[in-house]
C-alpha cells in the first residue's frame, strides 16, 4: 500500500474521543489505542516543538519554546483533517510552556496548564446547531473573558487563547488519566514481551556500516541484533523481506542504547517496521538520526540529539528529553501491526467502537495461540 495514501488515511482518524478517553487493546497490535498516538511517554516529557501526530504524556510536559500537533512537515503535503471530536494532545499531568500551543484537535490535561496567549486549537464541525455552545463548555476557563467564544472559520471552528490559557479538564469530560496510561503500559508490555519471545525467523548480515536483515516469511520476519555489553548501535538497517511483511528487529543493548548513524530503516517499509529495544533503560540519540519504524521501548528513557532529528513511526517510551534548542520531530507514520504472538497470552481485548474508525491491525491475521481470546 502506499505510504502516503495510507498516511492520509491514517491522519484522519487520528487521536481518541473527548467523550472516550479509554484504552484498548487491539489483536496483532503491539500499540494498541496508541496505534492512534505519535508517541505516548507514559512519565514526563520535556522540549518536544513539532509532532506531525497526536501527543499522549502521562505525566508533565515543560517547554520554554511553543509546540505544534498535526501539522505536515514533509513534502508529501500529508494533512491532519479536522475532527469534531479527536483527542490529539493528551497530558495526565501538568503543562508549562513558555511559549504558544497549536493543535489540529482536542487538549485536555489532567493538571495544570499553562501556555502562551496565542495558543490556537482547530476544531472540526459536528453539524450540529448546538456545537459551538458544547465547545464554549467544554474551554471554559476561569477569568476569561465573559465574551470569549470559538471562532467560526467555516469549515472549522478555532478555539484561541487571547485571554487566559484554554484547554479541556479532565473532570469535565469524566476522563481517569491515571488509569488510562496504567492500562496502556500493561498492554503495550504484554505485546513487548510477546515480541521478545518470539524466535527470530530470519538471518542478519553484518558489513562494515550496515546490518542487512534478511528474510523470506511473506507475514512477518523477526530479526535479533545483539550489541552487548557497550550497546553501539552504530550501522544501518536494512531489510530484503517480501513486500508487505512485517520486519520486527529486537534490539539488545545492555542498559544504554548510543544511537550513533544517520539513517535506520527504510521509508519504503516505514509502516512495516518496529524496532524493539528489549533491555535498555536509556536511548541515547548521539548523532542527528533518522528512524523510519516505530518504537517499542515503554521501559526506556529517550535522550533526543541535541540538533535534531527524527522518528517516522509510532514511539512508545517511559521518558522524553531533548535539548531546548533542538529542532527535533516526530513524524506520522503508525505501524500497521500484524504480530502474531504464539508464546505469551495477551490481555483480554476490548473492541474499538466502530465509530472511532479503523485502526491499524484490526484486519490482519488473528492470533495463532489456541489459548489466546477470540
Amino acid at each position: 500500500m502506499d505510504n502516503v495514501s495510507y498516511s492520509n488515511e491514517a491522519l484522519a482518524s487520528a487521536g481518541l474521543p473527548y467523550d472516550d478517553i479509554n484504552w484498548y487493546n487491539i489483536e496483532v497490535q503491539p500499540f494498541g489505542a496508541a496505534v492512534r498516538f505519535n508517541v505516548i511517554v507514559f512519565n514526563d516529557a520535556n522540549n518536544i516543538i513539532d509532532t506531525e501526530g497526536p501527543v499522549a504524556i502521562g505525566g508533565s510536559f515543560y517547554s520554554p519554546r511553543g509546540l505544534s500537533v498535526g501539522f505536515a512537515r514533509d513534502e508529501s503535503n500529508r494533512e491532519m483533517a479536522y475532527s469534531p471530536e479527536l483527542v490529539r494532545f493528551l497530558i495526565g499531568g501538568n503543562v508549562a510552556m513558555t511559549g504558544p500551543l497549536g493543535v489540529v484537535g482536542h487538549v485536555v490535561s489532567g493538571g495544570g496548564f499553562r501556555a502562551a496567549k496565542g495558543s490556537t486549537y482547530f476544531i472540526g464541525k459536528d453539524g450540529t446547531p448546538d456545537w459551538m455552545q458544547e465547545l464554549k463548555f467544554l474551554y471554559e476557563a476561569n477569568g476569561g473573558s465573559p465574551y470569549w467564544e470559538p471562532t467560526d472559520k467555516g469549515n472549522h471552528y478555532l478555539i484561541s487563547s487571547y485571554d487566559v490559557p484554554r484547554y479541556i479538564p479532565t473532570s469535565r469530560i469524566g476522563a481517569d488519566l491515571p488509569e488510562f496510561f496504567r492500562n496502556a503500559a500493561e498492554g503495550i508490555g504484554y505485546y513487548k514481551n510477546c515480541i521478545e519471545a518470539l524466535e527470530p525467523n530470519g538471518s542478519v548480515l553484518d558489513n562494515s556500516y550496515e546490518w542487512i536483515l534478511r528474510g523470506s516469511d511473506p507475514v512477518q520476519n523477526v530479526f535479533l541484533i545483539d550489541v552487548r555489553p557497550n550497546g553501539l548501535v552504530n550501522k544501518g538497517i536494512r531489510a530484503e523481506v517480501p513486500q508487505g511483511s512485517s520486519v520486527i528487529v529486537r534490539l539488545r543493548t545492555g542498559p544504554n542504547a548510543h544511537l550513533q548513524y544517520g539513517v535506520y530503516g527504510e521509508r519504503s517499509k516505514v509502516n512495516e517496521t518496529v524496532y524493539v529495544f528489549e533491555d535498555a533503560t536509556n536511548i541515547y540519540m548521539e548523532k542527528s538520526s533518522d528512524v523510519w519504524g516505530s518504537i517499542l521501548a515503554p521501559q526506556a528513557m529517550f535522550h533526543a540529539h541535541p540538533t535534531g532529528g527524527h522518528v517516522s513511526g509510532n514511539v512508545a517510551l517511559r521518558n522524553f528529553a531533548v535539548s531546548a534548542t533542538s529542532g527535533f520531530e516526530f513524524h506520522y507514520y503508525p505501524f500497521n501491526g500484524g504480530i502474531l504472538c504464539q508464546q505469551v497470552i495477551p490481555p483480554p481485548l476490548i473492541p474499538i467502537p466502530e465509530e472511532s474508525g479503523v485502526l491499524p491491525g484490526e484486519e490482519q491475521p488473528t492470533l495463532v495461540c489456541p489459548e489466546c481470546p477470540t
